[in-house]
């Protein structure tokens, strides 16, 4: 997959900064972005040198360039996980005009350079799609058209937020699976990606039983397993019990099912206030208590 990066990621302006709130939304986002990016190192992220300098070399910096607490936490994460994930594209975009249907909130510094990069892509034939910032809103049908002059010339751009429909991609979803117990933040980015926009009762809490235990488990036990997690996440109890999760205690634990018969998988876990702490996946044939 290529991308091209939505400048509303890496930049916010003065007044949201100063808004804490706002700020700690802003900052999170940007984070998550930086773990997504990282996550993917067989994709490309198209950039530019005009965008380059406005970051780093523009008298007017974003504000967590002069804010020194800001800095002395970002500028190392995003020289680990962007700096070197970027594929520079030298710009030369032929046509007048440019623009996305609909229209994205735009960030004025980076606006005239960022549509110049998408122009120089369109016109290279280049097939890319967009991390969008977190307050862009998504097209029904997940595709922005970007119109370069004429009808002739108009590139659809998949307009997904990061979070979403990502799981639907097989070579993406065994790429960031977790290959042995001390991954256990491969699968917490996981969660990340598929609950960003959800409104979650629960926070989660990875044991390396659990991760012992999906290490090699199939492609269609990954994905049912991540949708039950995601929906666990976001129930109450009285919602998990009658739903087709059949959530029910077992001894100090509680199991909801992955799949029905006749594979019946399932999902052992435990409470502990507000987090739900995942103990084991039961994949086929192997046996817990009650079933």
């Amino acid at each position: 997959m290529n991308f091209v990066i939505d400048p509303n990621i890496v930049y916010i302006d003065e007044v949201s900064w100063e808004d804490e709130t706002q700020k700690d939304k802003y900052l999170q986002y940007f984070l998550d972005c930086l773990k997504f990016i990282d996550e993917c190192r067989d994709s490309m992220f198209f950039w530019s040198y005009e965008l380059e300098s406005l970051l780093w070399d523009n008298p007017r910096l974003p504000p967590w360039r002069t804010n020194i607490d800001a800095r002395n936490v970002l500028v190392p994460i995003i020289y680990k996980k962007f700096h070197s994930s970027k594929t520079f594209i030298d710009t030369n975009c032929p046509y007048d005009v440019c623009q996305f249907i609909p229209a994205l909130i735009e960030s004025d510094r980076f606006n005239e350079s960022f549509k110049e990069l998408c122009g120089t892509l369109v016109f290279e034939d280049q097939n890319f799609s967009m991390l969008l910032g977190q307050n862009q809103v998504i097209p029904e049908n997940s595709e922005y058209q970007y119109s370069c002059s004429s009808p002739d010339n108009t590139q659809r751009v998949k307009g997904e937020n990061i979070f979403s429909k990502w799981l639907k991609n097989v070579d993406f979803i065994n790429h960031i699976w977790p290959q042995g117990i001390n991954e256990k933040e491969a699968f917490e980015n996981i969660v990340i990606f598929c609950t960003y926009s959800e409104k979650n009762t629960y926070i989660l809490k990875i044991t390396d039983t659990f991760i012992r235990s999906i290490l090699t488990i199939d492609l269609r036990y990954k994905l049912a397993l991540i949708n039950a997690i995601k929906q666990r996440l976001s129930m109450t109890r009285s919602q998990a019990v009658s739903s087709a999760l059949q959530e029910e205690t077992i001894g100090e634990e509680v199991r909801i099912r992955i799949t029905p018969r006749p594979t019946s998988t399932r999902l052992h876990f435990t409470f502990e206030n507000n987090y739900i702490k995942l103990k084991k996946f039961y994949g086929v044939g192997e046996h817990d208590d009650g079933l």
